[in-house]
């Protein structure tokens, strides 16, 4: 069950969070992260297969809590908000190969306004955190 869940870890985190990705291939390692959240969630997952939970249930209960941290995306809400707020950049980047730069590197840039908000699935409907990060994509575009 351990290379299931390191897969599906695996896949997910190249879906939403590749600016993990990129962070960890210039230091620790992407294998070694995966096999690290694998092992943190293993006393979890035996006490699931012991109260005869299908095997299912236990793959999706422990990428829920192996994913915990990274919920919300801020890769994805960076990319969606490029996307819709400046679609001719993002284009641009997309077609020069740096879009997955750019994000990392905007969301670097918005650190400070994550915080400030407090970037959580209940805040990234935040409309002035919608509008505090355009206005830092737009210094860093123009």
């Amino acid at each position: 069950m351990e290379n299931i869940l390191t897969e599906k870890l695996r896949a997910y985190v190249l879906e939403n969070n590749l600016d993990l990705v990129v962070r960890l291939q210039e230091g620790y390692s992407f294998m070694n992260y995966l096999k690290d959240k694998v092992a943190a969630v293993e006393p979890f997952m035996q006490h699931l297969i012991l109260e005869q939970k299908p095997e299912h249930i236990v793959v999706q209960l422990c990428l829920d809590e192996m994913t915990r941290e990274l919920r919300p995306s801020k890769f994805l809400y960076i990319r969606t908000v490029l996307e819709e707020e400046f679609p001719v950049e993002c284009a641009g980047f997309g077609a020069s190969g740096v879009l997955t730069y750019e994000v990392t590197h905007l969301i670097d840039r918005c650190q400070a306004i994550f915080e400030t908000f407090g970037f959580s699935e209940a805040s990234a409907d935040n409309h002035l955190l919608r509008h505090a990060v355009i206005a830092e994509m737009h210094d860093h575009i123009y």
